[in-house]
C-alpha cells in the first residue's frame, strides 16, 4: 500500500500536478481521497468542506473507449470529477415540475442569480487587487526580429520578464501575468527557472486555462 500526502493552495479556472504513475502502479493506488476547502478573499458565504472518495478500477485505463477529448489536455484522457459544480447540484433536487417553472421564470431563476451574484462579486475582488499582464511574444515587444538568431530573442524575452517583473514588485501589484505562449516551451522553462531561482518567495503557477490555455504563467506577489 503506498500512501501520499499532498496539500496544496490553487487559484480558480488553473491546473496543478500531482505525480505521474504508471497503469501498473494503480493497483497499489486504486483508492484517492481529496479534501477540498473553498475560499476566496473578501467577504463571502462559507461551504461546506468537500471530501470524496475515488476508487479508481485500473481495468479502465487498459480500455481505449475510457478516454475522452477535454478541456485539460491535449491528448484524449480519463477524467474524473471530484465535485458537481452548484448547478449541477441544485438541478438534482429538483423534480420535472420544478425544472420547468425555472426555465419559465427566467428573470427570476434563482440559480441564474446566485451564479450572477458571485460572478459580481469575483468582479468586484478582482477590480481590487491590481493584475497586469504582460506579452513576451516576440511580435509584442520589438518591432521586426528578422535576422535574430533564437538565443538573441531568448535574450530579449527575458529581459523584457525582468524589468516588468521588478517594476509589478515595486509598484506593489498583487498578481502578473506573463503570456509566453506554448511553443516548443523554452521560454517557459526559463521563466519558471528564474522564479526558483531568484524569486523563490513568490509562489507562480499556470494562469486560467479557460483564458490563456498552457501558455501563461500567473505569479503572486501579494497574498493579503
Amino acid at each position: 500500500m503506498i500512501v501520499i500526502i499532498i496539500c496544496s493552495t490553487i487559484m480558480p479556472n488553473t491546473k496543478f500536478f500531482i505525480e505521474t504513475y504508471k497503469r501498473s502502479d494503480l493497483n497499489e493506488l486504486s483508492t484517492f481521497i481529496f479534501q477540498i476547502i473553498t475560499y476566496k478573499n473578501g467577504i463571502y458565504n462559507l461551504q461546506d468542506t468537500i471530501t470524496k472518495k475515488l476508487k479508481i478500477k485500473p481495468i479502465k485505463f487498459y480500455k481505449e473507449k475510457n478516454f475522452v477529448e477535454n478541456d485539460f489536455f491535449y491528448s484524449e484522457a480519463i477524467i474524473f470529477k471530484i465535485e458537481a459544480d452548484k448547478v449541477e447540484k441544485k438541478f438534482k433536487k429538483l423534480d420535472s415540475k420544478e425544472i420547468k417553472k425555472i426555465v419559465k421564470e427566467k428573470e427570476n431563476n434563482l440559480i441564474g442569480n446566485d451564479i450572477k451574484k458571485e460572478i459580481s462579486e469575483e468582479k468586484e475582488i478582482n477590480n481590487i487587487l491590481p493584475l497586469k499582464e504582460v506579452d513576451l511574444h516576440i511580435k509584442k515587444l520589438i518591432p521586426d526580429e528578422s535576422g535574430l538568431s533564437s538565443f538573441a530573442i531568448l535574450t530579449i524575452q527575458l529581459n523584457r520578464f525582468r524589468s516588468e517583473f521588478e517594476s509589478a514588485i515595486i509598484n506593489n501589484l498583487n498578481k502578473i501575468i506573463f503570456i509566453h505562449g506554448v511553443g516548443n516551451g523554452v521560454l517557459k522553462e526559463e521563466i519558471r527557472k528564474i522564479l526558483d531561482k531568484d524569486y523563490k518567495h513568490f509562489k507562480h503557477q499556470d494562469a486560467s486555462f479557460k483564458e490563456y490555455g498552457y501558455g501563461a504563467t500567473l505569479v503572486i506577489l501579494n497574498k493579503s
